[in-house]
């Protein structure tokens, strides 16, 4: 049965959106904030995103060492729509017609849809959209700097 009202949001997601109250909020186990290691068998160009895109996201504040099996999954979708993309160089590869002569999308156009909503469903997770970010506050926004005057 499915979990009913709002959807869970983490204490380290609420920390960065700057609404985290130790009273009421018991979040869970803290987790050290990290790139987790590579999977042994990922590929190659997931490797290279990995390398690229971990330690922006854990210097971020978003990224944990616990976080491999989301990043695997968003960043193999990512991949794999990159290489989609780069074999329909033509309308014609994106359309395919019926044998009673309906043009249709291709499977690798549907394939390519596919992995598009997988990307932009696992980048929500990691705030990669302006409205995941929306509610995010730097680490380096707070208290404003008084120039010497804070004690007055």
């Amino acid at each position: 049965m499915a979990k009913r009202g709002r959807p869970v949001i983490a204490g380290q997601m609420k920390v960065l959106q700057g609404n985290f109250r130790k009273d009421r909020d018991s979040h869970g186990p803290e987790v050290e904030v990290s790139v987790p290691e590579c999977p042994k068998d990922a590929p190659d160009v997931v490797r290279i995103a990995w390398k690229k895109i971990g330690p922006i996201l854990a210097k971020q504040g978003m990224l944990s060492s616990c976080d491999q099996a989301p990043l695997f999954a968003y960043l193999d979708s990512y991949t794999k729509f990159k290489m989609v993309s780069a074999s329909m160089d033509s309308l014609a590869v994106m359309i395919d017609t019926t044998p009673n002569g309906h043009k249709q999308m291709s499977a690798g156009m549907i394939l390519r849809k596919q992995l598009w909503k997988e990307v932009m469903e696992a980048g929500k997770e990691f705030g990669h959209t302006p409205a995941s970010r929306s509610g995010m506050k730097a680490s380096n926004q707070g208290q404003m700097d008084f120039g010497g005057f804070e004690d007055l």
